[in-house]
């Protein structure tokens, strides 16, 4: 397979975070079919990368998933279908990417919630003096 059609892999996926996080984004939408689009402060903006496939949005769902942790509480109880967990890949230091899934026609349609860490309170006191 030519290296421009190769799935997404995690260090290309670790860019687009950080630049939607450097440009106050707070979302990263990947469907098949359409470039990657991130949106937040200000207008949504297409990402300068190629059209997604489906293998581009399967790659990214196991990324988040193989990174994801089942709570402790969670892995020892028997399976209930019920239970709704939120995949969560954590880019230390930077941020948390909680991933929704839905179906799109082409395959999986992701949405990628960024939640930026917590302010150091040391920070907090800088601030309002």
């Amino acid at each position: 397979m030519p290296a421009a059609l190769r799935p997404i892999d995690e260090p290309t996926l670790t860019r687009m975070v950080r630049y939607a996080l450097a440009t106050a984004m707070d979302v990263i939408t990947l469907r098949p079919g359409a470039r990657p689009l991130v949106s937040g402060l200000g207008p949504d903006r297409a990402l300068n990368f190629r059209q997604l496939t489906c293998d581009d949005t399967h790659a990214v769902a196991e990324i988040v998933l193989a990174a994801s942790k089942v709570p402790t509480r969670r892995a020892a109880e028997a399976g209930d279908s019920a239970i709704e967990l939120f995949p969560l890949w954590e880019i230390p230091g930077k941020a948390l990417v909680e991933m929704h899934v839905e179906r799109a026609p082409g395959g999986l349609a992701l949405r990628l919630e960024l939640l930026r860490p917590l302010t150091d309170a040391s920070e907090i006191a800088l601030l309002e003096a």
